[in-house]
């Protein structure tokens, strides 16, 4: 069963997730029910160079699993923070891209995706 952990707006809490006082606990969200949807239809946006990399390398369909975490550590606060993500899910279900496609999108976005820098 693929679960992403976040904090969402739905899902149940995690009696054995850590806290401090301003960490809320995060939401326990199961995928496993989710269909895939593709990469360019996340929201938030994904960069349109990191969508352009990922269909050259075949990647055009989020699984279940990336449709829910990678917009989870996308979506920032009011202020700007975004959102810790915790991914466990068994092997083959995508959480290597669902933590590195957040990654490179605000890199790029952020200005660090120009070589030589």
């Amino acid at each position: 069963a693929a679960a992403a952990a976040a904090d969402a707006p739905r899902g149940e809490t995690n009696p054995n997730a850590r806290s401090g006082p301003s960490s809320p606990s995060p939401s326990v969200i199961d995928a496993t029910d989710d269909a895939s949807v593709a990469f360019a239809d996340l929201r938030p946006e994904l960069h349109p160079v990191l969508l352009a990399a990922l269909r050259r390398a075949g990647f055009v369909d989020a699984t279940p699993l990336q449709t829910r975490a990678v917009p989870a550590a996308l979506d920032a606060s009011p202020d700007g923070t975004t959102r810790d993500v915790v991914v466990a899910a068994e092997t083959g279900s995508g959480k290597t891209l669902a933590y590195l496609v957040p990654v490179f999108s605000n890199l790029l976005r952020n200005g660090h995706g120009r070589g030589g820098e």
